[in-house]
Formats: C-alpha cells, structure tokens, sequence
C-alpha cells in the first residue's frame, strides 16, 4: 500500500497465510464499524520519523500529525474509542513489525469478543517500535497465549474505558511476557497487567 490517498477499510482486510502485506512511510488506513486488519500471514507497516504510517478512526480527520490526515468522510462526527476493530495477528501469522506507526481509536465492542484492543496478539510475534498507541478501546495493546511481542521506543497512552473504568489497559498481557524498553505510558486506567506480566529492559516512564 502506497500513501496515493487514504484507504478506508469498511470489512475484514485478511493477510493470508504465507502472505506479506507491506505498507509504505505516510500511508494512512482509516476504519470503521467492523473495519479491521486480520494478519494470518505478515504485516510490515515501517514508516519513518518524518512520515509516519497511521491506522485510525473514518472519523479522524487530525491522525495526531501535523496538518491532519484530511476529512475522509465529510462528516464532523468526533472519532471515538471502539470507531474500528484494529490490527490482529493469529496463531498462524510469522513476525510482523510496526514501526513509526499509529494506531488510534480502535477495539472492538462487540460484548461476544474475548479479546480486546488496538494490537491484538494471540500466539504470534509483533515487533513494535517507535510508535504509538493510543485512545483505544479497552486496550491499547492485548497479547494472549504466548504472544512474543518486543516495544521499544513507543508511547501507549489515553485509554480509558467509558463503561467499565477498571477494565482500562494500555497493555493486557495474558499468558505473554512481552519486552519492553525505553517506552512511555501515559493516562492509562491501568498501565500493564498485570503489574509483572513483561520483561522490563529499562527506560521504562509511567505517567
């Protein structure tokens, strides 16, 4: 994917097994209702310092860049927490990698899902780095089953659940351990749990 215009995700976009999507610096993927990422293969969405790649909400005309992203939609809805279903990675997926990206106002709420956040993670490997996740529903990011996921360098911040104030992460770490170096959390309900469930490799900031 390019960054000609913004693409906007309306369904399931699957990566299949055996399949790598690449995503190039300043490509902007916006979501709503059901939109979501669903990685069985591999995502790499590597942007850099000066143009990053951004996932978020059909509603989010700023994208937290300078100038914004543009009205994609021609409305002046807000976007929200819960806008789209975000990114996740399968049991089935090889390493994927984020890198100078965004990921906004995502996670389902659909009271059927048992997992909840902008990155999910369940039995597979994630690399993210130099980014940031934020404003998501429930979770920013949700790792189960023994997801290998190693953040370096990202800021996770401003998730807070409307409904349920306690069940607010910025990361959910179950069955994981996930390494985490030099990133910083910042108004999250509750920042990582729980509390010992990741490998601190330092320089890590709470707010």
């Amino acid at each position: 994917l390019a960054p000609d215009i913004p693409y906007v995700i309306r369904s399931d976009y699957g990566v299949a097994l055996g399949k790598t999507l690449t995503i190039l610096p300043g490509t902007v993927i916006k979501g709503s209702n059901n939109g979501a990422v669903s990685v069985s293969g591999t995502l790499v969405a590597e942007g850099t310092a000066l143009s990053k790649i951004i996932f978020t909400s059909l509603n989010d005309d700023d994208c937290g860049i300078a100038g914004g992203c543009g009205d994609t939609n021609g409305t002046t809805t807000p976007p929200a927490a819960g806008d789209w279903r975000g990114l996740s990675f399968d049991a089935h997926s090889a390493s994927s990698s984020l890198k100078f990206a965004s990921v906004r106002y995502a996670g389902t709420k659909n009271s059927l899902s048992t997992e909840f956040g902008g990155v999910i993670a369940v039995t597979a490997s994630v690399r993210i780095a130099d980014s940031t996740i934020e404003k998501n529903y429930v979770a920013g990011v949700w790792l189960d089953h023994s997801a290998s996921t190693t953040i370096i360098n990202t800021i996770i911040q401003d998730h807070q659940a409307p409904v349920l104030p306690e069940q607010a992460f910025g990361i959910a770490a179950f069955s994981s351990s996930p390494f985490i170096q030099n990133s910083k959390f910042k108004n999250n309900r509750i920042h990582i749990f729980p509390n010992t469930g990741y490998t601190d490799g330092g320089g890590n900031m709470f707010e």
